[in-house]
Order: C-alpha cells, then sequence, then structure tokens
C-alpha cells in the first residue's frame, strides 16, 4: 500500500513540475480591456507596456479568440512602419508572438529590439496574406535572447485593408534557475525509483524479519 502512495505521489510531483515549467509563458488575449481605451500601463503587472495601441472589438473574424484585439491609435486597423504598435519590456525576454487577423498583402511583421528605446534589431518574422485578406490569420514570433522591445504592424501599403491584432505571448529570458522539461522528468523518475526500490527494501525486510 504504501509502494502505491508513493508511485501515486510521484506522478502528482510529475505533472506539478511540468506545469510550472510551461508556466514561464504569458499569454494576453486583451479580453479583460474595454474597446476604444488605449492599453498603454494596463498590462503593467505583467512587465509590459503598450505604446501606440487600442482595446478593439474583433468582430468576431476567424482566428480570434475572445471578444477583443487591439489596433494601432495613429493607423487604426493598418499600423505602418513609422507609426506601429510598440510593446516595452520591463526585463528581458527570449520569445514574443502576436497573432494578426485578416492579414492580406499588406502582411504582418514584428521586429524584435535588445533595448527599450533604440537598440539593434535582433530577430524579426513577417507573414503575407493572399488578397484581402478574408479569414486569414498567422501568428508571427521572435525567438533571441534579451528582446527588451518589439514593434508590429503592416510592412506594405498594397491595398486598402487592415489587420487586427489578438493573443500576445512572451517569455523571460533568465530561465536559469529552472531545469530544462528533460531534466526534471529524468530526475523526477529517478527519484520515484528509487523511492519505490527503498520501500520494497523495507517490505522485504519486514517480511524476513517476522519469517520464523
Amino acid at each position: 500500500m504504501r509502494a502505491i502512495q508513493l508511485a501515486v505521489a510521484c506522478v502528482a510531483v510529475l505533472v506539478t513540475t511540468a506545469g510550472q515549467v510551461q508556466a514561464g509563458l504569458i499569454t494576453i488575449d486583451f479580453d479583460d480591456g474595454t474597446a476604444g481605451n488605449p492599453v498603454d500601463a494596463f498590462y503593467s503587472t505583467l512587465g509590459v507596456t503598450f505604446s501606440n495601441a487600442e482595446f478593439t472589438n474583433n468582430f468576431g473574424l476567424a482566428g480570434s479568440s475572445g471578444s477583443l484585439g487591439i489596433r494601432a491609435i495613429i493607423g487604426g486597423f493598418g499600423p505602418t512602419p513609422t507609426d506601429p504598435i510598440v510593446a516595452t519590456f520591463d526585463s528581458p525576454q527570449s520569445f514574443v508572438s502576436i497573432t494578426g487577423i485578416d492579414v492580406e498583402e499588406n502582411g504582418i511583421r514584428i521586429n524584435a529590439f535588445d533595448a527599450p528605446t533604440g537598440g539593434n534589431l535582433v530577430d524579426f518574422d513577417e507573414f503575407f496574406g493572399p488578397g484581402a485578406g478574408v479569414g486569414t490569420f498567422a501568428t508571427i514570433s521572435t525567438t533571441t535572447p534579451s528582446i527588451f522591445r518589439v514593434e508590429f504592424f503592416q510592412p506594405q501599403n498594397v491595398v486598402g485593408d487592415g489587420v487586427l491584432f489578438e493573443d500576445f505571448s512572451f517569455q523571460a529570458s533568465d530561465v536559469s534557475a529552472v531545469p530544462e522539461p528533460s531534466s526534471l522528468a529524468l530526475f523526477g523518475i529517478g527519484a520515484c525509483v528509487a523511492g519505490l526500490g527503498a520501500a520494497r527494501r523495507r517490505r522485504r525486510e519486514k517480511q524476513q524479519e517476522a519469517t520464523p
């Protein structure tokens, strides 16, 4: 019975540990805002501040995850390279992504920089949809150490249509204190095997002591 209880406890620990590793990724769906209000420091407690961004209804478009998304204050649904939506982080990030809804030929692009202002372009991603982009959505991302700022916008202006942004995700660069999931799994399995082995040994010893 004790061995069974230990096995159940080991499974629970492994599941909990896996959840903690996954918890490093933060996703903002923007559904807790109010349409028409600027985003600004609304998510500052999560370590990110936006500029040239306001909450907007997503109109139930394909790819939408909730009721709200964001658009540019200057440029509306058509943010340009000179007036992008900007997200600035309090600490360096290693992964940032954003989903574009109704992405047409103008496309969507995300630029990552290694400083809150200015700095170097360290990574980028872009996607171009077909025609007017009705029903087309895509997630673009950057994966590189020390992202302090990202800018996202439409890189082209070839059709008279716009894009809505949703589901902004990011993950901190400082993961040195968190083992890789594979290492955690091996460590957890090893600890469980050792514990179960010890439990069996104790049971055998008790049985031998009870044998005349």
